[in-house]
């Protein structure tokens, strides 16, 4: 009864930091077409074990579908979006795309094999060939996947095929419980997801997940690594853990199977409230993505990137690294430098970043090799 009482007090807190931001919903992904004065369109592919619906604007919904699913969405990007931000309106139908992100075209692709085709014609049209993995977290509606993903893509200018895993995340704060268990049912698929890529011809991919989707990339990783290539025959080039909600003993579980074979870095922030309530529901067992110490993650063969010093406008703290292209290209150089096996001494150093007109400060503790070829030594 104490703990459900808790709750009760906790709940209407993490409301207020769940909502601090506008969030699209059902009914936010009808196609609009392409604004004259857009500052981009990023094509979207997603994969998901969502449960389609013909709702209009809505593609799938929080429930599990017990097979995998496959759209393409183009977004546009309006004229003035600022960096680190989703413009979206107050009320989440009213969408005017030369002031909010928005859907310019796109539906359902009914089968695999074409799928594939686009996924093949995508890569062979990049810059780059490559393809960026996006894996969500919790309470996330299918619509806030795909505008959080065109965010990143366009913020970074991303020369890959922008790549969606979606899994069926209810997007409401107390179905904790149903969306750990729906990245449970989600490995297989994942897998399949990453097979699909390779096959299509990508020259690497990286994979890029958030929250409780790291827990689902590593499970992935360390079944696949049981089968005894956690890298897909050397095509995953490194995964980023953007804030992982992950138990410390289930992660070092999880790194003693995969091993140094894929380059890992995690990026933490020991303010994370999100987490802070994640680790209270999980028996006050700390979470990976706000660990106390650096150098024991560091031990385990990752690179350890702490945000704590990095403002947020997100009160939660839980998404630092969207606010800031230069996160997520500093985390992209760190998985660069660590390809190879990293040596065992562990080293640490301060990076400065820009945010704006500020500057913030930026610890990475890491295996010797990832540090010394970050610094060019």
């Amino acid at each position: 009864m104490a703990r459900i009482s808790l709750i009760l007090l906790v709940a209407p807190t993490l409301f207020l930091i769940s909502c601090a931001s506008k969030r699209p919903a059902s009914g936010a992904l009808v196609s609009h077409g392409v604004p004259e004065n857009a500052a981009g369109v990023e094509s979207i592919l997603v994969a998901t074990t969502r449960e389609p619906t013909l709702e209009p604007g809505t593609f799938f919904t929080g429930e599990r579908n017990d097979t995998i699913s496959f759209a393409q969405l183009d977004i546009s990007i309006p004229s003035g979006h600022k960096s680190g931000q989703i413009e979206l309106p107050k009320r989440r139908r009213d969408i005017h795309p030369d002031r909010h992100f928005a859907v310019a075209d796109g539906g359902f692709v009914p089968t695999e094999e074409q799928f594939r085709q686009n996924l093949k014609d995508a890569i062979r049209d990049s810059e780059s060939g490559e393809v960026g993995l996006f894996i969500h977290g919790y309470n996330t509606h299918f619509s806030e996947s795909v505008f959080f993903l065109a965010q990143l893509a366009h913020d970074t200018e991303y020369a890959g095929v922008p790549l969606l895993f979606t899994w069926p995340s209810r997007g409401q704060l107390l179905d904790y419980p149903y969306d750990l268990d729906s990245v449970m049912t989600a490995r297989d698929w994942l897998e399949h997801t990453i097979r699909l890529a390779k096959e299509s011809g990508a020259k690497k991919i990286t994979i890029l997940a958030h929250s409780m989707g790291t827990m689902l990339t590593m499970e992935t990783l360390r079944q696949v690594a049981i089968k005894g290539d956690p890298s897909f025959g050397g095509t995953i080039d490194g995964v980023l853990l953007a804030s992982p909600d992950i138990s410390i003993d289930t992660f070092k579980s999880q790194m003693r199977r995969i091993g140094g074979k894929v380059p890992i870095a995690v990026m933490i922030s020991k303010d994370d409230k999100a987490l802070s309530f994640s680790e209270w529901l999980a028996g006050d067992v700390e979470r990976v993505g706000n660990y106390s110490d650096n150098e024991e993650l560091a031990e385990l063969g990752v690179a350890v990137i702490d945000l704590t010093d990095v403002d947020s406008k997100e009160k939660a703290h839980h998404a630092k690294f969207a606010e800031n292209p230069n996160l997520i290209n500093l985390a992209a150089q760190q998985l660069e430098a660590g390809s190879a096996l990293p040596e065992s001494n562990i080293n640490q150093t301060e990076l400065l970043i820009s945010e704006g007109r500020k500057t913030a400060s930026v610890i990475i503790t890491a295996p010797g090799r990832f540090i010394n070829s970050i610094l060019g030594r």
